[in-house]
């Protein structure tokens, strides 16, 4: 790294730094500040390898979908999906009329264990919570998390 410094400024050829001195004439950079230097890039060069080195950027996600199964049902039902006690989304379910649907799109996630949850939304009836489901995703994997539910 060189410095170039106006030659009216410099009229003896160097400049005091502390313990090192900068010579403009020939280039020569005290060894202190060339430590600083390589330290400062060292630092920046180990900062980018430890961001490209997470498990969060290398690692393959996999992919998680919330499939309905309610065969005697004729409804729709609004429906959150959660990923560790956190909202991934929410969906309307059409079960058992035209134009039915009834599995979520899928939703990324790491590698894993993970819980999974989901709740349906059953108007004046209140909520619907399914139990919590504990399972553990490959990495790149797919996992379709089946709810059951049944219509009276």
């Amino acid at each position: 790294m060189l410095l170039a410094l106006p030659a009216a400024r410099c009229s003896s050829g160097a400049i005091g730094l502390g313990r090192s001195q900068l010579r403009t004439q020939d280039r020569a950079v005290g060894i202190p500040l060339v430590r600083l230097i390589a330290f400062s890039m060292t630092a920046v060069l180990f900062s980018a390898c430890q961001v490209a080195d997470s498990p969060q950027l290398t690692a393959p996600k996999g992919q998680v979908s919330f499939h309905l199964n309610a065969p005697f049902c004729s409804s729709i039902l609004p429906m959150q999906f959660f990923i560790d006690q956190v909202q991934v989304g929410s969906d309307t379910f059409r079960v058992g009329l035209p134009n039915q649907h009834v599995t979520s799109g899928a939703f990324e996630t790491p590698a894993g264990p993970h819980v999974l949850a989901a709740h349906a939304f059953l108007g004046q009836a209140g909520t619907y919570v399914w139990p919590d489901t504990t399972i553990t995703l490959e990495r790149g994997g797919a996992l379709i998390d089946t709810l059951p539910f049944y219509c009276s």
